[in-house]
């Protein structure tokens, strides 16, 4: 790249070809000013105040759209520019209305801070008033435009970061504004309530609904958002031991300036009222207050009475993505090492095991295989089982940018019309379930086309004859006929894939949570591995996992067949190396799955379970035999935030911090492990679970004599490889994504790029279509799907106990289309009864544009139980976890 040199200030500085004179002078540490710039957006030139002096040519250029080129001579505090910068603030002034006192933009204010830099006190120009209604119609931001000072942040900010274009540019010259379609208020127009414009408007004009004044005396921590996988980096801004504001945190981050509604305001769950706050015993069916000793004493003995009684596999322990890693590592120490059992399992496992298996046999590693940034450097993303609109709002943000500004094609494959469909180059619609006859079909396409890459295939993939054999059995008329996809688009998707320079495969819950869903996992895998689609940026396969910290709990071990690390616990290499760490050797053979837990409880075959964190009545499969199973159990403890149905059901409750109560590090979706943060103490008696299971090994005689989660991961990086060279030390300067090996080792944030693990090849596999066990009939003619809400999460334990969140959407719902709703005869907000072959539930229909016939369906977050009371417990061939996504229903009218 071409370097320049111009001189700024009096002093040559070099800068690249294509720099701005305002990207040069930051670089160089020379402040200018401004208030329409953000490195996030495109310049705009706005506001004028970054003016600098190009005394070449004796003129006054914005330096934030003006690039460098040689012989320029630039002053940035010339007399001239300096007295023009006043009359550019002042002028803004003079429309702007005095109330910087009451404005909770306080010190935050840059027009104020502005103005003070330059000496402006009052103004000596006529004031020009304008005056605008402050606008106050929904749950989450205020928008007050009689502070606006048009610099466009906000316009810019909705359509070039998240791509959503809720607001645009309206009217001319003074009566210029951001405002939404037809001045429709924001909750009637497409507003996601992310809050990004809010962040970066520099003045008061849009400002938080439920602000607590921020202008000065706030205290920042940095740390990482408690919902989603994506990993976004958030600031948690405190006074007082309060939590009072979240923004997002751009540096080192995945996110930059930008969040989604929940990580901006979903987090006010921190200080409800209704957290737990001492340890409950229950007496005589009544919860009864005791103490922290007393709790953990009956904990402990309860525990060692029961597997004297009937061994170690007569206990199990689950749990949770909600916890850091330091704490599932101990979890899981805990069932092995102190209580002597593999039996240890999470929520987290029933959507990722698939993953697990799936994405090991074919590649070799458990994870995502590039940076979520890399998405945007994609020239083709294929999108199925996924709706990352609201699953995931960072990762829709990174597909969208990629289709709008980057010119890759999506080509997206979702029966249910989304805000991603518009992106969308070509819109397949296959029938539930059928995702693997699809894949194959493509598959078929590009080997018949001779569209694959042979050179990636000889020198780097094993099985060639395996997929022929099995892409054979799926022309795309048989495929048609299964998924409902034209042959024309099944075609056109496979050659657009096939052509694309780099290619990615984003994939989430419509996979990983069917029946049949580790050989959807393969499929997905020899598609990459056919267009060799791996080991550079832009190209790859992306497992959407849900959790916060679902890709930590697995990597930490938390599963009944794997050790930290992934290592196999029938290894005995494995095993030894934790006997030497440990002073106790795991148990070799593979432990029950969570739903074998369950059914084993209900058989007497397991006495006591421990529950750290997990919620299993409201994410199991058929919560009615859950509920059974729990309360015959002899013991049952949970460690939960708030009271839960599964934290009703136990002995013992254990009232413990959250997220920002607490020091430790999650790992997202992109194998990206980042530091938590505490940031204020937890309520009442409250502890972090590291500390009270920390304290039950030693009851149990297992020493854990650890003085900081930064103890813990030190031993995390001596028991799983893949975590060797993460420590605390390092996470303060960077972010690690593993395999990191080393402490000398940068870590890897692209996979494969050298070649596989373990044997240095990939493997195709032989993966069939298998006709789904649950199916539609006469007397459930409706498919049932379950999915993912913006505005809530998980079992909606947290976000149901967000006062903003609640608001917005305060109940579940059933969503059909509006010709199913016709011939039902439900009319819009009317009541209806859903009827599967194991449960019933009643919620209110809401008509939705855009819904294959005969489809339905459900949000999953806010009324989790009851929605999985519609499912029986259909299992994974591969890895026993449950079907969570489809069901047959009929539905009556109330």
């Amino acid at each position: 790249m071409e370097t320049i040199t111009i001189v700024l200030n009096g002093k040559e500085i070099s800068g690249r070809s294509g720099m701005t004179v305002l990207e040069l002078a930051r670089e160089a540490g020379v402040k200018i000013p401004t208030l329409c710039h953000s490195p996030h957006v495109a310049p705009f030139g706005a506001c004028r105040v970054c003016l600098v002096e190009d005394e070449a040519r004796h003129v006054l250029v914005a330096s934030c759209v003006t690039p460098i080129a040689p012989g320029m001579t630039i002053r940035t505090d010339s007399p001239f520019v300096l007295e023009t910068r006043r009359t550019v603030v002042e002028l803004l002034l003079s429309s702007h209305p005095e109330a910087c006192v009451l404005c909770d933009k306080g010190n935050a204010c840059a027009l104020r801070a502005l103005a003070a830099e330059l000496g402006i006190g009052g103004i000596d120009m006529d004031r020009i008033r304008r005056y605008s209604e402050i606008e106050t119609a929904n749950a989450f931001i205020e928008r007050d435009l009689t502070k606006c000072i048009m610099c466009g942040l906000c316009v810019r900010a909705c359509q070039e970061i998240q791509v959503i274009g809720a607001i645009d540019f309206a009217g001319r010259g003074f009566n210029a504004r951001p405002a939404t379609p037809f001045d429709m208020p924001l909750d009637k127009a497409a507003c996601e309530y992310c809050g990004t414009c809010v962040t970066l408007c520099p003045v008061g004009a849009l400002s938080e609904k439920t602000r607590q004044y921020r202008g000065t005396g706030l205290e920042q921590t940095p740390t990482v958002c408690s919902f989603c996988g994506s990993g976004c980096s958030i600031m948690l801004q405190t006074r007082g031991n309060r939590v009072m504001s979240v923004e997002p945190n751009e540096e080192n981050s995945v996110n930059g300036a930008s969040l989604c509604v929940r990580g901006h305001y979903g987090h006010d769950y921190i200080h409800n009222p209704e957290r737990l706050t001492v340890p409950l015993i229950k007496e005589n069916g009544s919860f009864k207050e005791a103490s922290w000793d007393t709790a953990l004493d009956l904990i402990a003995q309860r525990l060692m009475d029961i597997r004297e009684q009937s061994g170690p596999d007569s206990i199990a322990v689950f749990g949770s993505f909600r916890c850091t890693n330091e704490e599932n590592y101990l979890i899981q120490k805990f069932a092995r090492a102190a209580v002597g059992t593999n039996n240890v399992s999470s929520s987290a496992r029933m959507s990722t095991s698939p993953n697990i298996v799936g994405l090991t046999k074919a590649f070799g590693y458990p994870g995502a295989t590039g940076t979520i940034a890399d998405i945007e450097k994609s020239g083709v993303i294929l999108c199925l089982g996924a709706n990352p609109h609201e699953s995931h709002p960072l990762i829709a943000q990174k597909i969208k940018r990629a289709a709008r500004f980057h010119g890759a094609k999506l080509l997206l494959a979702d029966p249910r019309q989304s805000r991603m469909t518009p992106f969308a180059h070509l819109w397949l619609r296959p029938a539930p379930g059928t995702d693997i006859a699809l894949v194959n079909a493509m598959l078929r396409v590009i080997m018949d086309e001779n569209l694959y890459d042979k050179d990636f295939v000889r020198e780097r993939v094993d099985g060639l004859d395996k997929l022929l054999e099995c892409a054979r059995r799926y022309p795309p008329a048989y495929a048609s006929k299964v998924t409902g996809v034209p042959v024309e688009q099944i075609v056109e998707a496979a050659r657009v894939f096939a052509g694309a320079d780099a290619a990615c495969i984003i994939y989430g819950s419509g996979i990983t949570q069917y029946p049949n869903a580790t050989n959807s996992v393969l499929a997905i895998a020899n598609l990459a591995l056919a267009t060799g689609n791996l080991g550079r940026p832009g190209a790859g396969v992306y497992p959407l996992v849900k959790e916060n910290n679902g890709q930590g709990a697995c990597d930490m071990g938390v599963l009944p067949d794997y050790l930290p690390g992934y290592r196999k616990v029938s290894d005995p290499e494995a095993r030894a190396d934790l006997e030497k760490l440990w002073g106790v050797a795991p148990p070799a053979g593979e432990g029950l799955t969570g739903v074998e837990i369950i059914s084993q409880a209900a058989a007497g075959g397991i006495r006591a379970i421990m529950n750290v964190g997990a919620n299993p009545v409201a994410v199991f499969a058929d919560s009615t035999t859950m509920k059974k199973a729990l309360e015959s159990l002899d013991f049952f403890v949970a460690l939960d935030i708030f009271p839960t149905p599964t934290t009703d059901l136990a002995h013992v409750v254990l009232p413990v911090a959250c997220f920002a109560e607490k020091d430790g590090t999650f790992t997202s979706a992109e194998r990206r492990i980042q530091r938590v943060r505490k940031a204020v103490d937890p309520p009442g008696q409250s502890r972090p679970e590291w500390q009270a299971l920390s304290d039950l090994c030693r009851r149990m005689g297992l020493p854990a004599d650890y003085k900081s989660p930064a103890d813990i991961m030190a031993e995390i990086a001596r028991a799983a490889p893949i975590y060797a060279g993460v420590s605390y030390a390092r996470l303060e300067r960077q972010t690690l994504h593993w395999p990191c090996e080393s402490a000398d080792h940068a870590g890897s944030p692209v996979l494969y790029e050298h070649g596989f693990p373990h044997r240095d090849r990939a493997q195709f596999m032989k993966v069939e279509y298998l006709v789904p066990d649950e199916e539609t009939d006469m007397n459930f003619p409706f498919s049932l799907i379950t999915r993912s809400h913006l505005y809530h999460f998980g079992s909606g334990a947290r976000t149901m106990h967000s006062k903003q969140l609640k608001e917005m959407f305060p109940e579940c719902f059933l969503e059909i289309g509006a010709e199913d709703a016709e011939g039902l005869a439900v009319a819009d907000g009317q009541r209806v009864k859903i009827v599967s072959r194991a449960g019933s539930m009643e919620l209110p229909a809401r008509i939705t544009p855009g819904l294959p016939r005969s489809v339905v369906f459900v949000p999953v977050s806010m009324s989790a139980a009851e929605v999985n009371s519609l499912f029986s417990t259909q299992l994974d061939v591969v890895t026993r976890t449950p079907n969570r996504k489809m069901c047959a229903v009929q539905i009556e009218r109330m």
